[in-house]
């Protein structure tokens, strides 16, 4: 059905009477599409892309021997209506490693963040952090917290060695302080390096229950660069077969 509205003309003339022409009502197919473009911006705000993680956003290693590396699983679901992108996961030390089993999730999937905390440089309790960046509108950062509890057996300090040049332009050696922890006897049965640049001045010494000894390391020359690496101590300890410290060795550039 059509509508239609009169336009009036100028004025008849004296004893005339009034003319009029009917005219299209516009006002209805504006309506219709106001309706259709306020529909299609709601379609276009729900479509977006939502990060759950189902499992809370902290998580515990638990008790764990220093020196173990344990990993954990972290599910991350999309629960929008568009595609998830996960654009970058930082973690707030060094101690921590990551690995996604995907970083484009599709609506209702789900993708696994790995965590694997490395624990050599830690005991007694320790809490740190992990974020998440995706384009989730509502919420781009997520933050997720996990702990561990590290007990050790062998320890060992310090933890991190920097080995230098002195005046007479050598490469002084250094040494680390042993402590047996446990109730039992523990002994060092070899020291592997990753980088083969530190000798062991005493392998195969023995530790009793409650002592410490100092063990001599000494480094080789490594030259202007400055190198580093990791000394993983073996021991007879079931429960802590492996103790590890990090070394760094100035080049001789470093002094000039």
């Amino acid at each position: 059905m059509v509508t239609h509205a009169y336009r009036f003309l100028k004025p008849p003339p004296r004893g005339g009477f009034f003319v009029s022409a009917p005219c299209r009502d516009t006002s209805i197919p504006i309506l219709y599409w106001l309706a259709a473009l306020l529909l299609l911006v709601s379609l276009s705000a729900a479509a977006q892309p939502k990060l759950v993680l189902p499992d809370g956003a902290s998580f515990e290693f638990g008790e764990i021997i220093a020196g173990a590396r344990p990993t954990h699983a972290i599910t991350i679901e999309n629960g929008g209506s568009d595609t998830l992108r996960i654009q970058n996961v930082t973690v707030q030390c060094h101690c921590s490693t990551t690995r996604l089993s995907r970083d484009v999730i599709p609506p209702g999937e789900t993708g696994v963040l790995y965590v694997t905390f490395e624990s050599d440089l830690y005991v007694g309790r320790v809490g740190k952090s992990l974020s998440i960046v995706s384009n989730d509108p509502h919420q781009m950062v997520v933050l997720v917290e996990f702990t561990a509890d590290v007990r050790t057996y062998l320890d060992v300090a310090p933890k991190v060695i920097v080995f230098s040049h002195d005046e007479s332009v050598a490469m002084a050696p250094k040494t680390i302080l042993l402590t047996n922890r446990d109730t039992v006897a523990i002994r060092i049965l070899s020291v592997v390096d990753s980088a083969f640049l530190v000798v062991a001045a005493k392998p195969g010494i023995s530790i009793r229950p409650g002592k410490n000894v100092l063990y001599p390391l000494i480094p080789k020359t490594v030259g202007e660069a400055s190198a580093a690496g990791t000394l993983e101590l073996q021991t007879d300890n079931r429960r802590q077969p492996v103790v590890r410290l990090r070394y760094i060795i100035e080049g001789s550039g470093k002094r000039r």
